[in-house]
């Protein structure tokens, strides 16, 4: 794949060292501002994957746990892994029962053909070499398990990341802080998913949109959430010169007031891509 030969060496160990430390710092604003919204997707993934009673399922990137607390409430048997520290502490803190693991999604600390199924929500995203992660995801699956991930749809569509760029680019700088990895919303992208398992070796693909919604209480929490609460984004954010910031707050101050409803609610569409594939015998 073409993103993960622009990606190599000294710039995807950075890439990777901005990630785990992005997420260790913005782990519990992260876990406030975004579950709501990314638990929307958990049913899709948890539905293409077939998760149900006795299913041995691997989240990888769990986070904070949200989607395999779901699995578990399904009767599955979940095992979590995430890179980040802090956000496995937050899934512990939850009171799940899903096994919680260190772990890197490039490198899966797991023999080949033990799970059922493997989920990825939102995470190919954040990882250099998002193919490798699903060749892993491959590996450990048995024959005939699924792996799904979910991805954000590009700007045109997911009004909150629209807003956010947006203002970066009109008053601020998109170019600087922030070590080079894959593009952002390639795995939304469904010829991308589609050719990306395809390479892994997956078979009988599916692809969906999922149409979700990110509800704020008011111009302030969209700014904060990407500031304190994401790596990548936020990185670039926390770059900004102080004007720069007073001036990209302003604007989106600005551009979320047009989602708000008549309750007086922000209410943001953020769809998502969901695909899966399975391994074959």
């Amino acid at each position: 794949m073409q993103a993960e030969a622009t990606v190599a060496g000294a710039e995807r160990d950075l890439f990777r060292e901005f990630e785990q430390q992005g997420w260790e710092a913005a782990c519990r604003t992260y876990t406030t501002a975004f579950s709501s919204l990314t638990r929307q997707t958990a049913p899709v993934l948890l539905a293409a994957v077939s998760a149900g009673t006795d299913t041995f399922l691997l989240d990888v990137a769990t986070g904070p746990g949200v989607l395999a607390e779901e699995g578990a409430r399904l009767g599955a048997r979940v095992v979590g892994l995430d890179f980040s520290v802090g956000m496995l502490r937050l899934a512990r803190i939850s009171g799940s029962e899903v096994q919680l693991v260190a772990g890197d999604a490039e490198r899966l600390p797991f023999s080949d053909s033990i799970f059922d199924a493997v989920t990825m929500n939102y995470c190919l995203l954040h990882l250099s070499r998002p193919e490798v992660a699903l060749r892993e995801a491959y590996r450990v699956l048995r024959p005939d398990g699924v792996c799904a991930f979910s991805a954000w749809r590009p700007p045109a569509e997911t009004a909150g990341f629209r807003i956010i760029l947006d203002a970066l680019d009109n008053q601020g700088d998109l170019t600087g802080g922030v070590p080079a990895g894959p593009p952002f919303f390639q795995s939304g992208d469904p010829d991308w998913a589609d050719a990306a398992l395809s390479a892994a070796g997956f078979r009988a693909i599916g692809l969906t949109t999922v149409v979700q919604s990110w509800e704020l209480n008011g111009p302030d929490d969209l700014f904060d959430a990407f500031l304190y609460g994401t790596a990548r984004t936020g990185g670039l954010l926390r770059t900004q010169s102080e004007g720069a910031k007073v001036r990209i707050r302003a604007a989106v101050q600005e551009a979320v007031e047009r989602y708000r409803d008549a309750a007086g609610q922000v209410v943001l569409p953020m769809p998502a891509l969901v695909a899966w594939g399975v391994r074959q015998q």
